[in-house]
């Protein structure tokens, strides 16, 4: 029987993680029972994971990786998948990437599989891509949710982020809000634009809500929330990540379109039919690479304060891509899926590496 040990730990306040990781685990849950470790995930956060009775969850970084090692003694069968995701490269990370080096390297001499899957850098690394270049040729697929980190690492392939993957409305009718998301850690957009958002929404009688998919982004969405006289869904304390999900998801399946400068939160909102824009102050590089992945361009639109006048058409042109969205999305899906069908049936050697 194949055991599967997965590193999961995510950001305890983001929904994205949680979606994302859901994903993956469902899929790779198709092949055998997961040993994941978690970190200091909240029960909440674990529960939200949907995880199986046979899954094993790890709080203790030790304890997983000595039923790694457990499990690599006992023979064939024991595979290992990084954690998906947003990599930073720096020497914690490092550390912990050649600490894994020996199981790794045992596990492929006993036929197992060491996957990395839906990873993307946050920003370029010239003096340790090499490094991470020869690490990662451990792997028997490596996958990456954006072109510009595969082009970096010259390995691999590509794949949409696992957000993607999950199933969610398709219905056209009855979409009548426009929702907004924003970081609380960036500029916040001027009064102007706010108004010009609210007018643009008027004029086709959609009504405007505010969301918070991370919490830390709470003081925004209020902030936004005021100034627009909008419904807000914020994200109080005591309420779990399974019950703030089911809210968004809730609001998404409403929306036709939906503004936010979190990659996840337009994510999201895409698999529940709305369309994503991003519309920020300055280019959104980070969204605008990972709906690339998926051939959705233009997604990232940036404006200034002068540009309050453009708002409106850019929201009109954003919502007559409806049909392609979802063109796109299904398209997306079948390639996560594709990609997941492939890295659990490949042989050894890493796919589509130079």
């Amino acid at each position: 029987m194949t055991t599967i040990f997965v590193l999961g730990s995510g950001q305890e306040d983001n929904i994205g993680d949680v979606v994302l990781r859901r994903t993956m685990f469902d899929q790779l849950r198709t092949r055998g029972p997961l040993h994941i470790f978690l970190g200091a995930a909240s029960e909440e956060f674990v529960t939200a994971l949907e995880l199986s009775d046979s899954d094993v969850v790890y709080h203790d970084k030790g304890a997983w990786r000595s039923a790694l090692w457990a499990s690599i003694r006992r023979g064939r069968g024991t595979w290992f998948v990084d954690k998906p995701g947003e990599l930073i490269l720096g020497r914690r990370y490092l550390l912990a990437q050649l600490r894994m080096v020996p199981a790794a390297i045992a596990i492929r001499l006993q036929r197992g599989r060491v996957l990395r899957l839906g990873l993307g850098q946050r920003s370029p690394e010239p003096r340790l891509t090499p490094i991470y270049r020869a690490l990662f040729r451990l792997s028997n697929v490596v996958a990456w949710r954006d072109a510009d980190t595969y082009a970096r690492f010259r390995l691999g392939e590509v794949m949409p982020d696992w957000g993607f993957a999950e199933r969610g409305s398709t219905e056209v009718e009855g979409r009548n809000l426009l929702v907004l998301s924003y970081r609380s850690d960036k500029p916040a957009f001027t009064p102007a634009l706010v108004a010009a958002i609210g007018d643009a929404a008027r004029a086709r009688g959609l009504d405007v809500v505010v969301v918070t998919q991370v919490g830390r982004d709470s003081p925004r969405s209020r902030e936004l929330a005021e100034a627009l006289d909008a419904e807000l869904v914020d994200w109080p304390d005591g309420r779990s990540h399974g019950e703030q999900e089911r809210l968004l998801r809730d609001v998404y399946r409403r929306s036709a379109i939906v503004l936010s400068d979190r990659l996840h939160v337009l994510i999201v909102a895409m698999t529940e039919g709305a369309v994503p824009l991003a519309l920020s102050l300055g280019p959104n590089y980070k969204i605008g690479r990972h709906f690339d992945a998926i051939g959705y361009s233009d997604v990232s639109v940036p404006v200034s304060d002068g540009d309050a006048d453009t708002v409106d058409a850019v929201i009109t042109s954003a919502l007559e891509r409806g049909p392609e969205a979802r063109r796109l999305l299904a398209a997306a899906v079948r390639r996560i899926d594709d990609v997941a069908r492939d890295a659990m049936g490949a042989p050894t050697g890493v796919e589509n590496g130079d």
